[in-house]
């Protein structure tokens, strides 16, 4: 141990006596490990960190799926959940929930829009979750009439009730009703995926007749606990035979399948490959780091040749050497791993502000004691594996020999010179790897902000406006032919936005353009057309309710026909308008124009109860034909779509969250409070949400792609400058270490062109190679990046070219200095530094 301390001082000593060598290798350490912890605590928070639930292997998600469609994760509707939990024999519980959101207001208090779920009662219990503060759900209160019981998240209750633990019994206004508290959930509890934000969870519960509780209407996720011993597979046989008794016995089970999904798989979702991705490019920083110690070690070892054989040669054992030289680098491994840590610190508060809303578990992302651990793991193995290099490098030298040396010009090894070189072309193609990559990510980004939107308007703001049943209620029975009440405070709402000064239109809907909202999912069964043989083979469209001026306010371009009039009314014929993609799919050789279609399957497999006249959807009219707008993906193809009139027969779509559009002269993010005070005035206590510009949801649509742009990016940068080092760096010592031979070929009359040719020669040599194999290496390996790109093929040659041309400058710049610094030495001077 004493001689152990004793290396270590001398090594700490050896650090602050060269300056120079410490801080490029303590530098190249930080940001090689700093990078690597950032990803490696994203990757821990979203991949591999367990869920917060005991025994969360267990706990899986059954999907409805309509494979002649697509669609295999669909939502379930209630009659198939009861069917589902009663019949199955794999599930220990087997639970539901919906999305919802609430209109919370008090005596005293701003009304607020609180993220919430609907639940069925065991599904804390599937969970095994228990609330910190009172009870939960009892299964009688899924039954309508005595759902108004609610829970709180502990974030909601300090927030809002600043943890009064007399809450429990006491009653809050959701949605102007009044639901009883009964319980508080754990601090920091993440409701699944928690996107979104969930803050209080209420039961589900229909009343008796309401649309909503019938087959046709899936909407339910489902999720379950697995008995102990079950596997993913059994569970799937199951489910999959109750769905195929459910399809035998009930025609609007046509085609319905079930698909089981573990938790972790399905949270995880699409996140996974860009994440796997980043982390292999963050590892080739890393190696580029590494390879560039190795080289500074080298140097540093070279230069240290006769001390070493001095010592060899009173006594010291190479195995003496080589473990001294690796407690030297004990001390770099420590301060690199410090530094390495708090440039991970400053790396992910920064990544912070540009992480996608779309990734899981991003809210658990930081430095923890798993991510620190990393660190230092890391950072020691590092050092230890790279400075063995230049340690039996050394310890090999034969002590005799290298004290017979009298020249700096023989102080170099050409074994030494050789695993040099190769250092540095294992950077150039680490470096072209992910260069190219970064290329390709570029390429992608742009043409993904090419895509056309289709939407003609930009000074245009849009809000979220959910009005609670309670106060706005919705006819259950179908004979009831009375319109919303709802309806009227949007007519109302339009009018006074129409008012507003600078106000050029205004207009709401079911959906808007851009991912706010994306309509409802519906069957199409066009009338000239020849009906459907199963459910399987009908048509899935989107279909939304839209006020007459949404096309006007967001300059959508109409290609046929005309747009909706004052004159579609309830009581006139019902009208439609479809997308192109609709027309192009469903009328290719044909004008749709006047067409009659249906928002349900053919009436031949309509079950009895649907038949009735009440229950059959109105038959519309294709008035027009608009042109294709961008939904919650630019890079998905546009789905095909029906626009309806909100005034017309809004059984079909209507919901009580409307969004609103308004386009204005100028600046349409400063008209936000006129908006609020607008519908303040019809209710002071109806809250507004998502107030966002058309270009704050473009902005968000590409999120996830400059995401990984920004990091890709980021890390081919830093791989390129320390790429650029390592041939600047070994350049430097081959010329420092061949002054006395340039200094006779310059006093024997060579020209400085000859010495800076042989320098380039020899520092290019390496960089080429290296090159090559990179492309080569970047050919192969970009085919894993084609699910992140858009519009660029995994080989496309601008990209390739463009990086190659790059790389090979920036190494002929590298080498270049350092030769050209070789000219100007003085012959007289090279010759007498013998």
């Amino acid at each position: 141990m004493q001689v152990l301390w004793q290396d270590l001082r001398h090594g700490a000593r050896m650090l602050w006596k060269q300056p120079g060598f410490s801080s490029i290798a303590l530098l190249t350490l930080a940001l090689g490990i700093g990078a690597n912890t950032v990803i490696f605590s994203v990757i821990d928070a979203v991949l591999l960190r367990p869920l917060p639930y005991p025994q969360a292997e267990r706990l899986v998600f059954l999907w409805s799926t309509l494979q002649s469609q697509g669609i295999t994760s669909a939502g379930s509707s209630m009659p198939d959940y009861r069917e589902w939990r009663d019949q199955n024999r794999v599930f220990e519980r087997l639970a539901g929930f919906y999305y919802g959101d609430f209109n919370m207001a008090g005596a005293g208090q701003e009304p607020e829009l609180v993220q919430g779920a609907l639940i069925t009662a065991n599904l804390f219990a599937a969970l095994k979750v228990a609330p910190s503060l009172g009870r939960w759900f009892s299964a009688e209160e899924n039954q309508f009439g005595r759902h108004r019981v609610a829970l709180l998240s502990h974030g909601l209750w300090q927030r809002r009730y600043g943890g009064d633990r007399g809450i429990l019994g006491r009653a809050i206004k959701l949605g102007g009703e009044d639901f009883l508290v009964v319980g508080v959930m754990p601090q920091g509890m993440p409701f699944l995926d928690d996107l979104p934000q969930v803050e209080l969870w209420t039961p589900i519960a229909f009343a008796p007749g309401d649309s909503m509780d019938t087959r046709n209407n899936q909407f339910v996720t489902l999720i379950g606990r697995l008995k102990p011993g079950v596997s993913v597979r059994q569970a799937q046989a199951d489910v999959s035979l109750i769905a195929r008794r459910m399809e035998e016995r009930y025609p609007e089970n046509q085609g319905l399948g079930a698909s089981v999904v573990p938790l972790q798989e399905q949270l995880v979702g699409d996140s996974q490959p860009a994440l796997l991705a980043l982390w292999v490019a963050v590892g080739f920083v890393l190696l580029v780091a590494c390879a560039n110690l190795a080289n500074l070690l080298l140097a540093r070892a070279a230069a240290r040749e006769k001390e070493l054989a001095i010592r060899a040669s009173l006594g010291a054992t190479r195995t003496r050497l080589v473990r001294q030289m690796l407690a030297e680098c004990l001390p770099l491994a420590l301060l690199g791993g410090t530094l390495g840590a708090l440039v991970a610190l400053w790396g992910i508060e920064a990544l912070s502000t540009s992480l996608p809303l779309t990734l899981p578990r991003h809210n658990s992302i930081g430095l923890n004691a798993r991510a620190l651990a990393f660190t230092g793991m890391v950072s020691l193995l590092t050092v230890m594996i790279f400075g063995l290099l230049p340690a039996f490098q050394a310890a090999r030298s034969a002590a005799g020999a290298v004290l017979k040396e009298s020249g700096r010009g023989a102080a170099g090894s050409r074994r030494r010179s050789l695993l040099q070189r190769l250092l540095v072309a294992s950077e150039i193609a680490l470096a072209l790897v992910l260069l190219v990559g970064a290329g390709l990510m570029v390429r992608s980004f742009v043409k993904l902000r090419q895509v056309d939107t289709g939407l003609g308007a930009r000074n245009l703001l849009t809000l979220r406006v959910p009005l609670p049943e309670a106060k706005y209620p919705f006819p259950i029975q179908a004979t009831d032919l009375r319109p919303p009440a709802g309806l009227a405070f949007f007519e109302q709402l339009l009018a006074r936005v129409r008012t507003l000064p600078g106000v050029q239109s205004a207009a709401v809907g079911t959906a808007l353009p851009l991912g706010a909202g994306t309509g409802w999912g519906k069957f199409m069964n066009v009338e000239s057309h020849a009906p459907a043989p199963s459910l399987e083979q009908v048509p899935l469209v989107r279909f939304a309710l839209i006020s007459p001026d949404y096309f006007r306010a967001f300059g959508i371009a109409l290609h046929q026909g005309r747009a909706f009039d004052a004159a579609d009314q309830g009581h006139s014929q019902p009208v439609a308008i479809i997308n192109q993609t609709l027309a192009r799919t469903y009328f290719p050789s044909e004008d749709p124009i006047g067409k009659l279609i249906t928002m349900s399957p053919p009436e031949s497999l309509l079950s009895d109860e649907a038949r009735r006249p009440e229950n059959l959807p109105p038959r519309r009219l294709i008035v027009g034909v608009v042109a294709d707008v961008k939904g919650g993906s630019l890079s998905q193809p546009t789905s095909p779509l029906v626009y309806a009139p909100l005034t017309q027969h809004w059984r079909e779509g209507w919901s009580n969250v409307l969004m609103l559009a308004v386009r204005t002269a100028a600046r349409p993010a400063a008209y936000a409070p006129a908006l609020t005070a607008a519908v303040r005035a019809l209710d002071a206590e109806q809250p507004v949400t998502q107030v966002r510009t058309i270009d704050e949801l473009f902005s968000r649509l590409l999120s996830e792609t400059r995401f990984n742009l920004l990091l890709s990016g980021l890390f081919a940068g830093l791989t390129l400058i320390l790429a650029a080092v390592g041939i600047y760096g070994m350049t430097s010592y081959a010329v420092e270490q061949r002054t006395n031979e340039i200094g006779i070929r310059m006093a024997l009359g060579a020209p400085a062109r000859q010495v800076i040719a042989m320098i380039l020669k020899q520092g290019m040599t390496p960089a080429l190679a290296g090159a090559g194999v990179g492309f080569l290496a970047a050919l192969a390996l970009m085919r894993l990046l084609g699910s992140l790109l858009f519009g660029v093929e995994a080989s496309d040659p601008l990209a390739f070219v463009a990086v190659s041309l790059l790389l090979v400058g920036v190494a002929l710049l590298a080498c270049w200095i350092p030769a050209r610094r070789a000219t100007k030495v003085d012959p007289m001077i090279a010759l007498r530094c013998e």
